[in-house]
């Protein structure tokens, strides 16, 4: 059984002499759904956030490869462009 805030709140127990008090154990498991379902949705929140930070670090890692290449590009530019550049600057 998959333990989720409905079944915390239902859970049943059988009674036996002296056992506990069963107003406490109702109050105490609805105390503990509510904090285990708060915990679910922070851990939905965090995943979302996860997944949109990992999408913006593979965009930027392609950012970055253009980069890298129009640096290169930059630095040792192919003669031939060289030539074109300069016959357009006269």
């Amino acid at each position: 059984m998959k333990l989720t805030p409905e079944n915390i709140k239902s859970q049943e127990f059988s009674k036996s002499l002296r056992g506990y008090n069963t107003e406490e154990v109702k109050a105490y498991l609805e105390k503990l759904a509510t904090e285990f379902e708060d915990s679910l949705n922070e851990n939905e929140q965090i995943k979302e956030e996860i997944k949109n930070v990992s999408e913006r670090v593979t965009e930027f890692i392609k950012m970055e490869k253009i980069c890298r290449i129009l640096w290169l590009k930059l630095k040792n530019p192919h003669p031939d462009h060289l030539n074109h550049h300069k016959n357009n600057l006269n």
